[in-house]
């Protein structure tokens, strides 16, 4: 699997250690809020582990212009309660940045995997997330326990027709 995709308004890169301190430094404090980060040290140790995990697809999502991180895409394997973690810095909203990151990552996922879908789930009160990835194809399963609220269940099938950005 690709270690960079290119998009027309994001690029991924898959995590590496060097990215960790930029990467760290672009959670705002609402990002940090509805990802409930709740230490840096934490998140840190998080991703040193990840930056070496070759089982997970994990990339940084910078902007295409200023190669500035402005978010992430982890996808991880099916076994886990939700595959896709994602977040976009509050300043890109609104801006296709999201939409294309997920087209890229799932390209990349599903080229590279024999699995039919992708699942996410995302907390009720997030009604943006939830909106962005129903825009970006996935579908609403309806609504189950998530580990500190209730969240939405959602899930992207391989034969979604958006899923492959072309440069």
């Amino acid at each position: 699997m690709g270690n960079s995709l290119r998009g027309n308004r994001v690029c991924l890169e898959r995590l590496q250690e060097h990215h960790i301190d930029q990467y760290i430094q672009m959670f705002s404090p609402r990002v940090r809020a509805l990802l409930r980060v709740k230490a840096a040290l934490s998140e840190r140790n998080y991703l040193l582990k990840k930056a070496h995990d070759t089982h997970t697809l994990f990339y940084v999502v910078k902007d295409a212009f200023s190669q500035i991180i402005i978010g992430a895409i982890e996808i991880r394997n099916p076994a886990y309660r939700s595959q896709l973690y994602c977040w976009i810095h509050e300043l890109w909203w609104a801006a296709g940045a999201f939409q294309e990151a997920i087209a890229l990552a799932s390209a990349e996922y599903f080229n590279g995997s024999s699995n039919e879908t992708l699942s996410a789930r995302v907390d009720c009160t997030n009604l943006r997330s939830y909106h962005a990835l129903k825009k970006a194809g996935f579908e609403s399963c309806g609504i189950v326990d998530g580990p500190e609220c209730k969240q939405y269940q959602l899930v992207l099938k391989r034969d979604v027709e958006k899923m492959v950005v072309n440069d």
